[in-house]
């Protein structure tokens, strides 16, 4: 674990949005001594930009970046390397795609709960009380061999195995044994209800979300199953709501195509908790600030395009997420999805594939594993 020094005034009065601002300044090394920690503190104080290099002369010593803190943050520059990854990240939460060389690229982006809502946390699903008293409506038994999936009365997807998740179409891995005098419960689990805890709750679903992603041993950060599931601890589900005219089930493709693409990842890597090198970890709450492809914004042809693309892509084999750089598979995914379906210029490919090793070769993504690049 690194070590983090805050550095803060206390207040005794209410404060603005704009004062919950804060600098983060993370370093490439420790000072190496105590005269190099004072010149890094002056560089601090003295930065002039949101976002910059932390220079120490003509040498790099880090990254200095402003952003927000509390409730409404979605994302944070905590342990990124790359000035480069930073701001492409940022930027893609604000709608923007920032490559290398490039110019900017205006994008439709929206938080995942702009285009639905979560599944249970997995405690209503299975849970006990502090009592022993049953929280969730089922006992989760862990299928003998998953093509069994098709004779489950309630089939799960609840944990990770990721030998069996290399494409964006994994089979549920588990069942949901029913509690007893818990039919009603179970039922309300299974079609999810829309004022939940004053929130609506999806039920089962086709489209899950990875929620803990060992980026560098996982390769999808989404799936689809090939029949409606209950998500547990590993996979929530989600359920799009469509706007008029929209089909769920293209939604869901849509969705699960963009979140397995480089900007899906970055975007889902920058909300996530990185405290533990190679993972990058949401609760099923913080799970719906993912900056997603705005769906509402497309056009029908081009969701229904988009969903193709996950047709031809559902079975093809991916590598975990950290080789994104040598992935094949997510290369051609990208040009798909960027060039093929929204006319992104093809000049977008080779920055993109030096934005995909920056982002690669971060410390968080590849967990100090060989095969980073």
């Amino acid at each position: 674990m690194a070590e983090v020094i805050v550095v803060a005034t206390k207040q005794g009065r209410p404060v603005s949005g704009a004062e919950l601002d804060i600098n983060y300044t993370i370093l490439s090394d420790r000072p190496s001594s105590a005269v190099a920690g004072v010149e890094t503190a002056r560089a601090i104080k003295a930065k002039v930009s949101d976002v910059e290099l932390l220079m120490l002369g003509s040498d790099s010593a880090g990254i200095s970046a402003i952003s927000a803190l509390g409730a409404e943050m979605r994302g944070q520059p905590v342990g990124v390397a790359s000035l480069g990854v930073l701001i492409a990240a940022a930027d893609l939460k604000a709608g923007r795609l920032t490559l290398p060389r490039h110019q900017v690229i205006e994008l439709p982006i929206t938080p995942l709960d702009g285009l639905g809502y979560r599944g249970p946390v997995h405690r209503d699903i299975s849970g006990r009380n502090p009592d022993k008293t049953s929280r969730g409506p089922f006992d989760i038994i862990k299928l003998p061999n998953r093509a069994t999936y098709l004779q489950a009365s309630w089939p799960v997807l609840w944990s990770h195995d990721h030998k069996a998740e290399t494409t964006m179409t994994v089979l549920p891995c588990s069942e949901g044994i029913e509690r007893p005098g818990m039919r009603e419960e179970a039922l309300v689990v299974w079609e999810g209800r829309p004022d939940w805890a004053e929130h609506s709750i999806a039920g089962a679903t086709r489209l899950h979300i990875n929620n803990d992603f060992r980026v560098n041993s996982q390769p999808v950060a989404a799936c689809l199953t090939p029949v409606p599931a209950i998500g547990g601890r590993a996979w929530p589900s989600f359920r799009p709501i469509p706007d008029s005219g929209g089909d769920a089930e293209i939604w869901e493709k849509v969705l699960c195509v963009w979140l397995n693409s480089t900007p899906g990842l970055l975007g889902r890597w920058w909300v996530s908790n990185r405290q533990q090198n190679g993972r990058a970890n949401l609760t099923v709450t913080t799970m719906r600030s993912i900056p997603v492809l705005d769906l509402r914004t497309l056009t029908i042809e081009q969701r229904q395009a988009l969903a193709e693309v996950f047709d031809e892509f559902a079975s093809r084999p991916m590598l975990p997420a950290n080789e994104a750089y040598r992935d094949e598979a997510r290369q051609e995914l990208d040009e798909r999805v960027l060039c093929g379906v929204l006319g992104l210029p093809i000049t977008i490919l080779d920055p993109l594939t030096t934005l995909r090793l920056q982002w690669c070769a971060e410390p968080s993504v590849h967990g100090g594993k060989k095969t980073r690049p």
